[in-house]
């Protein structure tokens, strides 16, 4: 997935045990401590407001200062966070931390003002950071294209509650999809009210209802609908 910005989720990736080897600090700014090698860059600046752009978009308060490590190629990153990141561009650990071979990543930053407000699971991480960071689009194609021809090929049920077993070109653009569906019908301060709302993956389906107003396997099956018109 090298072509494309692909998050891993916190929950699935190690907390860290340090700095990388090799990386010295490029910048720093109020939310990021920046390090590079090899004379690798880093748009510090565009990073720091981007970051401030989406937390105010979501409610995020994000306090905290974390580091963003700069990689040339993907192997590299594999290698020092693990093989969930092979072929990716970009990884969010469970620190907080952005690993990324990018010198801004829009959809890591995304994931770390969402995990400031809530964790309803990976299918809405995943959405929010595409729709958001990824500007709906799954490498150069808009995922409501892809997800047309896609969403027969998985439950909906499937997508919520084993989002990683689904392949990587098929759950990216679904999981965009319907939080894009979201919040269209819906707006985003609902959606962020909803995240907000979920302190963990356990309170997903009866807070959904609670603050949608319908349930979660019926706004999937209104999703899917509104795909095939």
């Amino acid at each position: 997935m090298s072509i494309l910005v692909a998050a891993i989720l916190a929950a699935a990736m190690p907390v860290g045990t340090g700095m990388p080897k090799g990386f010295d600090v490029a910048a720093e700014t109020r939310n990021f401590v920046f390090y590079t090698r090899d004379g690798g860059t880093v748009d510090a600046a565009k990073n720091q407001r981007f970051l401030d752009e989406i937390a105010g978009k979501l409610g995020a308060r994000v306090d905290d200062k974390k580091a963003y490590y700069r990689y040339q190629w993907s192997e590299e990153l594999a290698f020092v966070v693990g093989p969930a990141a092979t072929s990716a561009s970009g990884a969010y650990m469970a620190t907080g931390d952005i690993h990324s071979t990018k010198e801004l990543d829009q959809h890591e930053i995304v994931h770390r003002a969402a995990f400031a407000i809530g964790d309803p699971g990976a299918l809405f991480q995943e959405g929010l950071a595409v729709e958001l960071g990824d500007q709906g689009r799954y490498g150069k194609s808009k995922v409501d294209e892809l997800a047309r021809r896609a969403a027969g090929q998985v439950a909906f049920r499937t997508l919520l509650d084993r989002f990683t077993s689904v392949a990587p070109e098929v759950r990216y653009p679904l999981a965009g999809s319907f939080v894009k569906f979201l919040i269209a019908q819906h707006g985003l301060p609902k959606l962020s009210e909803f995240f907000r709302a979920c302190p963990n993956q356990r309170a997903r389906d009866a807070q959904f209802s609670q603050v949608f107003g319908v349930t979660l396997d019926a706004a999937g099956s209104a999703w899917v609908a509104a795909l095939a018109r």
